[in-house]
């Protein structure tokens, strides 16, 4: 499904499940505190079922050179992978990445990550849509470096408010929202999420 990605994919029948569902961009959590962790083999079997999917690779505060070794564990795979930094970030270790996306937070040196060269995107947490209401700079400094954006939604419930249009990229976390149990997604109640009427 054109513009929807999904952030936090931890086993292979979610995937397939979404890619059922006509999803073609997701991402594999590689950090190691986070709830929807990817293992390295985790991420390795849902890629040997791929086809040409895109997949972002999530990290924190690792360094260049852990993140570059993660993503040389992959490169015998025929697939775009672009990774993407959460959390708060040293601009230092920053301007050391090649091609990279940024999870948007005001509590950081904002300003100067948008200025990066190797930024190629953003993803702006819906949590704060008022922050960039009333700070004109984020959107401004976006437009100047035509950087790639995509709404980050923590959640289902959190995307319903959004108004859909072609122009929209949305990213989506799984959470237990669609969950039976830790890391054991329900996929009658996934399939019934309302974002599918809203999309399609």
């Amino acid at each position: 499904m054109k513009n929807l990605l999904f952030q936090g994919i931890y086993d292979k029948k979610t995937f397939t499940n979404l890619r059922n569902l006509g999803i073609h961009e997701f991402a594999f959590d590689l950090r190691p505190q986070s709830l929807n962790f990817m293992t390295i083999s985790g991420a390795k079997s849902v890629l040997d079922v791929a086809h040409s999917d895109h997949f972002f690779l999530i990290f924190s505060k690792e360094s260049p050179d852990t993140i570059q070794s993660y993503k040389n564990l992959l490169k015998n795979y025929p697939f775009k992978f672009t990774t993407v930094i959460r959390d708060h970030s040293q601009i230092s270790d920053l301007s050391r990445l090649d091609d990279f996306y940024w999870m948007f937070n005001p509590v950081s040196e904002w300003r100067e990550i948008l200025q990066l060269n190797h930024l190629k995107g953003v993803f702006l947490p819906i949590d704060y849509q008022d922050f960039y209401a009333h700070e004109s700079d984020v959107w401004k400094m976006i437009e100047a470096r035509h950087l790639d954006v995509y709404l980050h939604a923590n959640n289902f419930e959190q995307s319903l408010g959004l108004k859909f249009d072609q122009d929209l990229k949305l990213s989506i976390e799984l959470t237990r929202e669609v969950e039976k149990s830790y890391r054991n997604v329900d996929f009658d109640k996934l399939n019934r999420m309302k974002i599918w009427s809203l999309v399609s």
